[in-house]
């Protein structure tokens, strides 16, 4: 459990605490610098590995040069020095997967995309230091990150509220290696009699985008047709739900039964499959929270900075 002061230092990606790895090594202290210099602002947006060293400030891990994150007064002219912008290296490693999937995973797309996400730290920062001189702890609004200004809240104690508990467990699972993640979502599976299954057309189907589904099954399309768009990645931030283990899952079906592949894609399409009410409410907290950061990625990869992100501080 986490317990934060007025020091501590947010992800920009996901917006969680920024862990001191003295204190805790797991992925909440691995960290990445994100910088890109005065003097080439179109060049490629550098990640430096580094380690918190306490609030804003942290050491290059292969340099040992001491920096200081999110800081005004090294940012600005006469004297103009990197921003240094620190996200989690797994928040880094997600924001890249929704980047192939959304524009595709060419170097130069992935690149391009790291430049956008950029043009919106650094706006942010800009406007987050009008109001403050000196390191900058939080470059954006916390209602920002799904409800995670609970967790940024310096009175918040998590106490015994099963509210509360959900948040802390929920904004500190890991989101990438997630414990039984496959199982958890293959027992969601509910069958339905073969014979509701015999009008669905037989002929190639093109599936909605996954923006467009509803929680409404139609049943026009055969459920082979889900199923193996869900091993194909149909919903991107899945990409370790394997094919055998959808098979295994497919080969132990009742009799005269079919699985209704196409209510679970569409329940975990839904973009508040993070939130403590969603439809699958017996998900694994970290799958949750890759959800959630990868909702807050796309939201940023699909506006421009200086539009959206800027009037989110008027709210």
């Amino acid at each position: 459990m986490t317990f934060i002061n007025e020091y501590t230092m947010y992800c920009a990606i996901c917006g969680g605490p920024i862990k001191d790895p003295d204190v805790d090594r797991g992925w909440l202290s691995q960290i990445v610098l994100l910088h890109s210099t005065a003097e080439f602002p179109d060049t490629q947006i550098r990640e430096l590995p580094a380690r918190n060293n306490g609030g804003p400030y942290f050491e290059l891990l292969e340099s040992a040069e001491a920096i200081t994150a999110c800081d005004k007064s090294g940012s600005i002219v006469p004297s103009p020095r990197p921003l240094y912008i620190p996200c989690h290296t797994i928040c880094i490693s997600l924001a890249k997967r929704c980047m192939a999937a959304h524009g595709g995973a060419s170097h130069r797309s992935i690149d391009e995309a790291t430049r956008h996400l950029w043009s919106v730290f650094e706006a942010l920062f800009e406007k987050a230091s009008e109001e403050k001189f000196g390191p900058i702890c939080n470059i954006y609004s916390a209602q920002a990150y799904g409800d995670i200004w609970r967790f940024q809240e310096l009175v918040w104690q998590p106490g015994h509220d099963p509210k509360a508990r959900f948040d802390s467990m929920h904004f500190e699972a890991d989101p990438e290696d997630v414990l039984d993640m496959k199982k958890s979502i293959l027992s969601q599976l509910r069958t339905l009699p073969a014979a509701k299954f015999r009008s669905s057309s037989p002929e190639p189907f093109q599936l909605p985008p996954i923006s467009n589904l509803s929680l409404e099954c139609t049943l026009q399309i055969l459920p082979t047709v889900w199923r193996e768009a869900l091993a194909r990645s149909y919903l991107p931030w899945l990409w370790d739900l394997d094919p055998d283990s959808i098979a295994q899952k497919e080969a132990a079906k009742p009799p005269e039964q079919e699985w209704n592949w196409e209510l679970l894609v569409r329940q975990l399409a839904q973009v508040d499959l993070h939130e403590p009410r969603a439809i699958l409410e017996d998900l694994p907290m970290g799958l949750r929270n890759r959800r959630r950061i990868w909702r807050i990625v796309e939201d940023m990869l699909s506006v421009e900075a200086a539009d959206y992100y800027l009037s989110q501080w008027q709210k």
